[in-house]
């Protein structure tokens, strides 16, 4: 995906983390379920190789299956999904569809080896305890703690279903974590879109100024064995650039690189402006130097900190001490006084390269006119990204939304399995399987709003530093992590109506355990 793979390997990221989650809670609740039968076949005499070896073979066969499959799969229909999205983007020739290493290793082996050493992990240590406690199913390798008495005054359904939650409290951590890891990846996929139109609005009202006419110096003012030629281009050109507008205001501007060498090299833009300017409103008298918040943000810059950038073809550094921070997003930036600028970079006292102005310039001849930056120029990068990556991160929500419902249903299956035994023994003192479902899938429920509106500040604090490292890592340029309330809203909505679907299922779950479920497990 070129340029845009740094997106999909954070989401790839994401989702190997998913998948280890995923992979630890189906093999500890697998340990669970099977507890008796592995309990009475170590009392039998089987070792715990064989049984190591038995419980590895089925979780290790469906990966294999499932990854030779994805890579078919991946490889002849889906790979269209990335082509046509890019079609859609760009004039492209022909494509041909290669074998990528860094795919197979990301996508395959990665996970491959997740699942072996996730599953042999928890299996050695769960087949260290003794047989008798597989059959009494107490695999928590803990002493029973007496549980704290609740106040007599709240009604007992009430006291019902907090001790639910107390005595599920170990569940209820892994759900929280299900539900987080869930959520960081629907937010990436719903965040980004966001992120995108907030940079827009905020460029709206940010913008140095309407136009930036960038000037091209002649090719014979540079013309050193000619100098009577390249001082008459020299003084032609200072006549024809000289405009009678009345909003237009001389900057100079030079490029230099960065050179942290843990981040990616970039451009970042010295602008040499007016010590009175009207569109950029700062006290550059004295050298002072001013960084643009976009720069700030990106690289963590504060007032007092140095900055060292070089020039791209020649070893030349060159070192700023940051007074301020201009709020300004659209640019990696330094902002200077003109006459600053112009020693530092040995020109002359008057050079400038451009204008800044509110109204368009027309008494300049086109020919010396490089470039004009409105905010059509300004926005094209968030265009770009929102037109080629829009198709990919409607994939990605509908791929987060599920997962979300995998998750829930996986977690809420497994709190109602290990409550088997007390939902049965219920059932024989008279309740009804509504009044049950009151009692467990009502407390669950209660917790997993909890969780979502837990989750969502510190899911936010997850995709804003992961979207930091990319962008430092692989991209140019900064995007203000910012979003919504409405984001927030949306997940939350989805959240809620997700869980309301699994908590269907749970209550059919629940009106299949038999009462004679509690005799079966007598401890």
């Amino acid at each position: 995906m070129g340029s845009d793979k740094a997106m999909i390997i954070v989401l790839l990221y994401i989702i190997i983390v998913i998948m280890a989650f995923v992979f630890g809670v189906t093999i500890k609740n697998t340990i669970f379920r099977e507890a008796n039968v592995i309990g009475t076949l170590r009392a039998s005499g089987y070792t715990k190789g064989e049984l190591l070896r038995h419980y590895m073979t089925a979780p290790m066969l469906v990966s294999l299956i499932s990854a030779v499959t994805g890579n078919i799969l991946g490889y002849t229909v889906f790979r269209t999904v990335c082509a046509d999205m890019y079609y859609n983007s760009y004039s492209l020739p022909t494509y041909m569809t290669i074998w990528s290493m860094d795919a197979f290793v990301l996508t395959t082996v990665i996970p491959l080896l997740l699942m072996t050493v996730i599953t042999w992990l928890l299996l050695v240590k769960a087949l260290s305890l003794s047989p008798l406690k597989f059959i009494r199913r107490d695999l928590s390798g803990r002493k029973q703690t007496l549980s704290f008495p609740l106040p007599a005054i709240l009604p007992f359904m009430t006291r019902f279903r907090l001790r639910v939650i107390f005595q599920n409290m170990g569940n209820y951590l892994v759900l929280f974590a299900g539900i987080t890891f869930a959520n960081v990846l629907l937010m990436f996929g719903m965040g980004l879109p966001e992120v995108l139109d907030n940079y827009d609005r905020e460029l709206t009202g940010n913008i140095i100024s309407n136009y930036q006419y960038m000037l091209t110096l002649p090719v014979d003012m540079n013309n050193g064995d000619h100098k009577l030629s390249s001082l008459l281009s020299m003084m032609q050109f200072a006549n024809a650039v000289e405009t009678e507008n009345a909003d237009a205001e001389k900057f100079n501007i030079h490029a230099l690189q960065t050179t942290w060498e843990k981040y990616r090299t970039e451009e970042i833009t010295i602008y040499g402006i007016e010590d009175n300017s009207r569109y950029l409103p700062l006290d550059v008298s004295g050298g002072k130097v001013y960084a643009s918040s976009a720069f700030a943000e990106k690289y963590y810059l504060s007032p007092g900190d140095t900055v060292t950038l070089k020039e791209k073809y020649d070893p030349d550094e060159y070192s700023f001490t940051i007074n301020g921070i201009y709020d300004y997003e659209a640019g990696m930036d330094l902002f200077m006084s003109r006459g600053t600028m112009n020693r530092i970079f040995d020109e002359d006292a008057d050079s400038f390269a451009g204008y800044f102005s509110d109204t368009e310039i027309t008494d300049i001849d086109n020919k010396y006119v490089g470039s004009v930056i409105d905010f059509e120029a300004l926005t094209k990068i968030s265009r770009q990204l929102r037109v080629s990556m829009g198709g990919m991160m409607g994939i990605v929500n509908g791929f987060a939304v599920i997962i979300f419902l995998v998750l829930m249903f996986l977690l809420s299956k497994i709190i109602i399995e290990k409550n088997a035994n007390s939902i049965s023994l219920t059932k024989i003192l008279g309740y009804t399987n509504s009044e049950i479902a009151g009692l467990y899938v009502l407390s669950t429920s209660i917790i997993v709003v909890i969780c979502l509106l837990v989750s969502l500040p510190l899911v936010y604090k997850v995709i804003v530093e992961l979207l930091h490292y990319m962008l430092l890592l692989e991209m140019t340029g900064w995007l203000p992590l910012t979003l919504g309330k409405q984001v927030y809203y949306k997940m939350f909505a989805l959240g809620s109506l997700s869980y309301a679907v699994i908590a269907v299922i749970e209550y059919r779950r629940i009106s299949r355990i038999p009462m004679d479920e509690a005799l079966k497990n007598v401890e």
